[in-house]
C-alpha cells in the first residue's frame, strides 16, 4: 500500500541543523553538545590579557602626556600621538578579541 518506513534512521541520514556550536569561531569555547559551556582561560591567556591592559593604560597615559604636558609641536607631536593612538587601538582590539563569550564567567567568579 505504501512505502515502508525504516525503524532506525542512521545519524548520517538525518538532516543536520546548524547549531551555535557548529560555528568555527565558537569551536574553542564550546563542546559538541546541545549546551554551550564556557571554558576557563588558561594561565597564558590571563597573562596576555594583563599585558594588554597594561599597554592600554600606558597608551592612554602617553596620549594624555603628549597632549597636555609635553609641549611638543609639529612632527614630534604628530609622531607621539600616532604611536600612542596605535598602542591604544591595538590593545583595545586585543582585549576585544580575547573577551569571554556572553554567558561566560562573571567578574570576580572563581
Amino acid at each position: 500500500m505504501g512505502t515502508a518506513v525504516p525503524e532506525r534512521i542512521r545519524d548520517e541520514d538525518r538532516i543536520s541543523t546548524p547549531r551555535e556550536y557548529d560555528h568555527p569561531l565558537l569551536a574553542s569555547t564550546t563542546t559538541h553538545s546541545s549546551r554551550v559551556r564556557p571554558t576557563h582561560p588558561s594561565p597564558l591567556e590571563i597573562i596576555m590579557r594583563f599585558l594588554l591592559w597594561l599597554l592600554f593604560t600606558a597608551g592612554v597615559l602617553v596620549n594624555a602626556f603628549v597632549n597636555i604636558l609635553s609641549g611638543w609641536t609639529g612632527a614630534a607631536h604628530i609622531a607621539a600621538s600616532v604611536v600612542s593612538g596605535v598602542l591604544v587601538l591595538g590593545s583595545a582590539v586585543g582585549l576585544w578579541l580575547t573577551r569571554t563569550p556572553a554567558g561566560g564567567r562573571a567578574r570576580g567568579a572563581v
